[in-house]
Order: C-alpha cells, then sequence, then structure tokens
C-alpha cells in the first residue's frame, strides 16, 4: 500500500470537508496559513510502515486538518480527537474504524 498516495488521494475531500477551517481552533485555512494533516487518535509514530497496516489509519475519523502552528505548538490530544471525531462522524462509525485495525495483541487499547 502506497502510503503518500493514500493520503494525497484523501486531503482534498478532507480539507473541503473542514469547510477550509482548521478542524482544532476552527480559524479559516488560507493559502498564507498552510495546514498539516494530523493523526489524531492513532497516529503514525504508533503504526510503523513495517507492520503493513499503516494506510489504515489514515481514515477520516482519524485525520484532522490543523494549521501548521496548532499541529506544531499545541496539538490536540488522541482523547480530544476522539471526541471530535465522534461528534464529526458518529461514536458508533469512530468505534468501528477503530476496532477493525488489526492490533498486534488482537484488541485495540480501551477508548
Amino acid at each position: 500500500m502506497d502510503i503518500l498516495k493514500t493520503i494525497t488521494d484523501k486531503l482534498p475531500g478532507l480539507v473541503h470537508e473542514a469547510n477550509f477551517t482548521c478542524d482544532y481552533c476552527g480559524s479559516p485555512i488560507t493559502v498564507r496559513t498552510g495546514f498539516d494533516l494530523y493523526e489524531g487518535i492513532v497516529p503514525r509514530s504508533l503504526v510503523p510502515k513495517s507492520t503493513g497496516w499503516q494506510g489504515l489509519i489514515f481514515h477520516q475519523a482519524n485525520c484532522l486538518v490543523l494549521h501548521p502552528a496548532c499541529h506544531r505548538d499545541n496539538p490536540p490530544s488522541p482523547e480530544w480527537c476522539w471526541a471530535w471525531s465522534c461528534k464529526k462522524y458518529g461514536e458508533k462509525n469512530v468505534r468501528a474504524w477503530y476496532e477493525s485495525l488489526p492490533w498486534k495483541s488482537g484488541k485495540p487499547p480501551r477508548r
């Protein structure tokens, strides 16, 4: 699975879905501010490429569109991202995605 292709295929939809605002601070995203894709619930650092399933974390429930400053200076916690995602997509959908990930232990960490 080509991770870069997975990300770039989803970016236009995520930015449009965010109404061109930062999912964290709510301020407009402009050409000047730019944006970053942030994996809020399950970050890339927890799922190395060697697992073979890193691409599965690039799901709308896990990806936030943030200003670079929001991403760098004070990024949202996984708990905040979980609440945000449940509000936006519904807890049932977020939980279904999260529990579908092939965790090494066979069970996802408790949420």
